[in-house]
C-alpha cells in the first residue's frame, strides 16, 4: 500500500517591508483632492485610487468597514520580487473593505477589481461583489462579470511573475451562464480568473509564479477560479516537443509555479476551477461543494491543456448537475498528460469521483489514495479516449441511491445513464457507443488496490464488450488484486472483471478505507467523512462573515413576464447592444426599459425575413435563430410582399396542462409551461389553473436536413479525405467558418456543423454535426521559401526554412535547411511535401514558382 506524504503546495513566502509609499482610501472621510499618503489624507474614490501611480513596494490600502460602488482598475503597475506592490485594507472593523462591482448588462468584460498587464502585485483582505438586478434574464444579463480578472492583454515583456490573491471574499458575482454548458464566454466569468489574451504580435506571453490562497468565492456564476491563455492550441500536446501553428513552444507559453490552495468554493453556477496551461502545480487544501446547478451538467474540477499538474487534498462534494454528461468531482479533460489526481475526498455527486474527457494521447495519469462516498452515477468514468490510465489504491464506497436524484430541486429529472446501464450507481463505466472522434481511439488502464463497497442494491458495472461491430472503441483493461464488499451485482455485468476482486463478504472491516487509501490519508479525512469541520481544508486565517442575503427579484406581473422568458421568450436588441422589451404590438416603436406594463396580454407578431420598419429578435428554441417582430400593420404589408408570416397564439400557465410544453420563466427560478391557444378548458382554469394571460404570435418557417458530411481514414495517409455535401438551404462550417463543397485532405480532428439558411430551420432529429477524428498525421502549413535574386549574376539563390514534418523539393530533388544556389537567371519549382504522420492542412501553398530576373539593370 502507497503511503501519502501530506505536503502542502508551496506557498509564496513573506517579504520583509520594503521601502515605499503607502496611499489610503477611504469612501467616508477622504476626499479625492488630497495626497492619499496618510490615513488623515486619504483619497475617495475608486477612480483617484485607480489612477495612482503605483510602484515597487508602495501599497494601497481600503479602509476596513468601508463600501465602494464601481470598479477599481489597475493598469501597467510593477513591483518587484523583493518589493512587491500591495492591495489590501487598513483600520480596525471587523469587515473587509466592500467594492460592489456595478457592471452594465451584457459588458463583454467587468471585474470588481481589473489587474491588467501587472505584475508582482499581492491582492489581500479584500470584499468583492458584482451583481446584476437581471441575473434571471440571459444569465446575469448576459455581462461577462468576475471579481477579480487578472489579464494580459497589452504585453511588454514575455513573462509575468509574482500575482498573488490572498484572503479575499467574492461572493455574488452575476456572470454570463451558459445553460447547455459549454460557452466559452461562461468559462471566464465568475470569481478570480488569469488570462493571457493573445494581440501581441505573436509573441508568446506566460505567467510564473501566481497563487490564490486562503480565500472564499461563493455564490458566482459560471466558474469559481479559471486559467487560460489564448496561446493554448491543441496542435502542440502540452509538455512535449514541436510548436503551435503559430510557432511557439511549450516552454514560452506555459504557466509556472501555479498554487491554488486553501480556499472554499461554494455554489458556484458551473466549475469550481478550470485549470490550463499549467506545467506542474497544485491545486490542494480546497473545500468545494455544491456546485453546476445553473446550468445542465458540468465536472466540479477539471485540468485541460496542462502537464503533470497536480489535484491533492481537497474535498469536492454535491455536485448537483441535472443531465446526462458530466457531473463528477474531477476531470482530467483534453489535454491533460501527466497529471496527479490524489488524496482526495470526494463525496455526494452527481457521477462520483472522476469522469476522463481526454484525447487519444493523453498518457501517465495517475489516480490514486482517493476516497469517494455516495456517488449517484458513474462512480469511475472511463468515458474518452486515451492511451495510459492508472487506478489504484482508491476506496468506493457506493450507497443506495433514490429512485429521483433530487426530488426537492429537480423532481422531473432522472439520469438517463440508468435506463441505458440498466442499474445505478455505476460501478466502472466504460464508454464504448459513441461514434464522436473523442471516443473511437481505444482506452488503455490499469485497476489495481482498489477497494468497493457497494450498499446500493440496484448498482450495476457498465463495461465494454470489445465487440467488433458494436464498440466504437477497444478497452485494454487490467483489473487485478482489488477487494469487493458489500452486493456484487447480479445482473452478470460484472463478469469481465470480476476475476480482478476478491469477495470480502456483506460488510467490510472498520478499517477498510484506511487500509485501502493509507493510514494518513484516512486519518487527514476522518472529520470529513464523519461530517465534522476540518480545519485543514479551507482558508486558514481570517474570519468571513454569514453572507447577506441576497437582495429579492421585483416581483413580475403578468404583462413583465415576457421579459423574463430564457428558454422560449423573444429579447428585442438594438443596435446599441442593449436589449429593449415590448409589451404589445400596439407598443412596438415604443423601445425602452419599462419596468411594469400596464397592458395585460404581450404578444409579438414575427415575420421570417427583415424589411424596413422592423426589429430583430432572438428566440432560444431551436439554436439561435433571428426573427423579426412587426406591428398588425407591417405583418400585413409583409404578406403582401411575400414574406412568411402567422399568429400562432401561446399562453404562459402557472402549472402544467396536458398537451403544454415547460418554459424556464427564471424569476424567483420559477418554472411554467407553454399551452397553445384553445387548449385550456375552463373547468381546468377553475380546478386551480392560474392563466397569466401572456400570448405570442411565432414564425412558422419549414424545415431542412442537412446531408451528412462523409470521410475516409487510412491511418494517417495522404488518403485521408472528408467531403463536405451540397445541401440547399444549409451552410457547412468548418471550425466555425464556411467552407464549400468539396473533398478535402484529412488530418487530426475535423469538427464540421450545418447551419440552416435564413428562413429555414434543422428538422427535429436531424444531425448538424461531425467530428472527424483522423488515425494519426497532422496538419502543417509549409513556410514559403525565401528568394535571392542577384541579376545577372549566377548569385541566384533560395533559403528553405526550418520546418516541422515537411521536407522542400527543388525542382524535384530534396534539399535540406539553409540556402541554396540556383545559379543564373532562369525559373526554379519548390515543392513542400508532408513528411510520414503529416498532411498539408487544406488551403495550404505547397508549390511555388520563382522566376529570376535575366539581366542586371545596368544593362538596360
Amino acid at each position: 500500500m502507497t503511503t501519502a506524504v501530506l505536503v502542502g503546495a508551496s506557498v509564496a513566502p513573506a517579504v520583509a517591508d520594503a521601502p515605499g509609499t503607502t496611499y489610503y482610501v477611504d469612501a467616508d472621510k477622504g476626499s479625492d483632492a488630497n495626497s492619499g499618503t496618510t490615513p488623515s489624507t486619504a483619497v475617495k474614490s475608486l477612480e483617484r485610487a485607480s489612477a495612482l501611480d503605483l510602484g515597487p513596494g508602495d501599497s494601497l490600502l481600503f479602509e476596513r468597514g468601508d463600501q465602494w460602488r464601481g470598479q477599481l482598475v489597475l493598469e501597467n503597475i510593477a513591483g518587484s520580487v523583493d518589493s512587491p506592490i500591495t492591495v489590501g485594507s487598513y483600520g480596525s472593523a471587523d469587515r473587509r473593505p466592500v467594492i460592489h462591482g456595478t457592471s452594465p448588462d451584457y459588458a463583454r468584460s467587468y471585474a470588481t477589481v481589473e489587474l491588467l498587464n501587472s505584475e508582482h502585485v499581492t491582492l489581500e483582505g479584500l470584499e468583492l461583489t458584482n451583481r446584476s438586478e437581471r441575473r434571471s434574464i440571459e444569465g446575469g444579463g448576459g455581462g461577462l462579470r468576475q471579481g477579480i480578472n487578472i489579464a494580459v492583454t497589452d504585453a511588454d515583456r514575455s513573462v509575468y511573475s509574482g500575482i498573488h490573491v490572498s484572503d479575499v471574499d467574492i461572493y455574488d458575482v452575476d456572470g454570463k451562464t451558459d445553460p447547455a454548458g459549454d460557452s466559452n464566454d461562461g468559462k471566464r466569468t465568475g470569481g478570480i480568473g488569469f488570462l493571457i489574451d493573445d494581440d501581441f504580435d505573436g509573441e508568446p506571453v506566460r505567467f510564473h509564479d501566481i497563487s490564490v490562497t486562503d480565500s472564499r468565492i461563493e455564490r458566482v456564476d459560471q466558474t469559481g477560479i479559471w486559467l487560460e491563455s489564448t496561446f493554448r492550441d491543441k496542435e502542440l500536446q502540452p509538455g512535449t516537443e514541436g510548436t503551435t501553428r503559430a510557432g511557439h513552444t511549450w516552454d514560452e507559453i506555459k504557466f509556472t509555479d501555479v498554487n491554488i490552495g486553501y480556499n472554499a468554493i461554494l455554489d458556484v453556477g458551473k466549475n469550481a476551477a478550470i485549470l490550463r496551461m499549467m506545467e506542474g502545480g497544485s491545486f490542494h487544501h480546497n473545500v468545494v461543494a455544491n456546485n453546476a446547478d445553473r446550468v445542465l451538467a458540468g465536472n466540479t474540477v477539471f485540468t485541460s491543456y496542462v502537464n503533470g499538474a497536480v489535484v491533492e487534498w481537497n474535498q469536492v462534494g454535491h455536485n448537483v448537475a441535472h443531465a446526462a454528461k458530466d457531473g463528477a468531482a474531477f476531470d482530467p479533460d483534453l489535454d491533460s498528460p501527466n497529471t496527479v489526481w490524489r488524496y482526495n475526498y470526494s463525496h455526494d455527486n452527481n457521477y462520483g469521483l472522476m469522469t476522463l474527457c481526454t484525447r487519444a494521447r493523453d498518457g501517465g495519469i495517475e489516480v490514486y489514495q482517493n476516497i469517494e462516498i455516495g456517488g449517484r452515477g458513474r462512480t469511475m468514468n472511463i468515458n474518452y479516449s486515451f492511451s495510459d490510465l492508472t487506478v489504484r489504491d482508491n476506496a468506493f464506497w457506493a450507497k443506495p441511491v433514490a429512485d429521483v436524484e433530487y426530488p426537492d430541486t429537480h423532481p422531473e429529472y432522472v439520469n438517463p445513464d440508468r435506463a441505458q446501464a440498466d442499474g445505478y450507481p455505476q460501478l466502472i463505466w466504460e464508454t464504448y457507443l459513441r461514434p464522436e472522434a473523442e471516443f473511437v481511439h481505444g482506452q488503455r488502464y490499469t485497476y489495481t488496490g482498489n477497494t468497493i463497497y457497494n450498499e446500493a442494491p440496484t448498482a450495476t458495472f457498465y463495461l465494454n464488450p470489445n465487440e467488433p461491430g458494436v464498440s466504437q472503441q477497444l478497452v485494454d483493461r487490467t483489473v487485478v488484486d482489488n477487494d469487493f464488499y458489500g452486493i456484487w451485482p447480479q445482473d452478470g455485468t460484472g463478469a469481465p472483471v470480476e476475476d480482478g476482486f476478491t469477495h470480502g463478504g456483506s460488510t467490510p472491516p472498520a478499517s477498510w478505507i484506511a487500509d485501502t487509501v493509507g493510514q494518513q490519508v484516512y486519518d487527514f479525512w476522518a472529520p470529513s467523512i464523519a461530517g465534522q469541520a476540518n480545519d485543514a481544508i479551507g482558508p486558514r486565517s481570517g474570519t468571513f462573515a454569514e453572507l447577506p442575503k441576497r437582495p429579492e427579484e421585483p416581483v413580475v406581473t403578468p404583462g413583465e413576464l415576457l421579459s423574463r422568458l430564457d428558454t422560449v421568450a423573444y429579447s428585442l436588441r438594438e443596435a446599441d447592444g442593449n436589449t429593449h422589451f415590448t409589451a404589445s404590438a400596439t407598443k412596438a416603436a415604443e423601445w425602452g426599459r419599462t419596468a411594469r406594463w400596464d397592458d395585460p396580454v404581450a404578444q409579438f407578431l414575427v415575420a421570417r425575413e427583415s424589411f424596413e420598419g422592423s426589429t430583430p429578435v432572438k428566440q432560444y428554441k431551436k439554436g439561435e435563430l433571428y426573427r423579426y417582430a412587426v406591428t398588425d400593420e407591417q405583418g400585413a404589408a409583409a404578406r403582401a410582399d411575400g414574406f412568411s408570416y402567422n399568429t400562432n397564439v401561446f399562453h404562459v400557465l402557472a402549472e402544467p396542462v396536458e398537451g403544454s410544453r415547460p418554459v424556464h420563466l427564471l424569476t424567483n427560478r420559477a418554472r411554467y409551461s407553454l399551452a397553445a391557444e384553445g387548449r385550456l378548458l375552463t373547468a381546468e382554469i377553475a380546478a386551480g389553473w392560474q392563466d397569466l394571460g401572456v400570448l405570442f404570435h411565432t414564425a412558422s418557417l419549414p424545415e431542412v436536413t442537412p446531408a451528412p458530411v462523409t470521410w475516409t481514414d487510412a491511418s494517417g495517409s495522404s488518403s485521408d479525405t472528408y467531403t463536405v455535401p451540397v445541401t440547399e438551404h444549409v451552410t457547412y462550417l468548418l471550425d466555425g467558418a464556411p467552407v464549400a463543397a468539396g473533398t478535402y485532405p484529412g488530418a487530426e480532428t475535423v469538427v464540421i456543423t450545418a447551419v440552416p439558411g435564413a428562413g429555414y430551420l434543422l428538422a427535429d432529429g436531424a444531425a448538424a454535426g461531425w467530428t472527424i477524428g483522423f488515425s494519426d498525421g497532422r496538419w502543417v502549413t509549409p513556410a514559403e521559401v525565401k528568394l535571392i535574386d542577384v541579376p545577372g549574376t549566377a548569385n541566384d539563390a533560395i533559403i528553405v526554412p526550418k520546418a516541422t514534418g515537411v521536407e522542400y523539393l527543388l525542382d524535384g530533388q530534396v534539399v535540406r535547411q539553409g540556402r541554396h544556389t540556383v545559379g543564373s537567371a532562369g525559373t526554379v519549382r519548390v515543392e513542400a511535401r508532408a513528411l510520414a504522420g503529416y498532411v498539408v492542412a487544406p488551403g495550404a501553398a505547397g508549390v511555388w514558382t520563382y522566376e529570376f530576373s535575366s539581366s542586371h539593370p545596368r544593362d538596360k
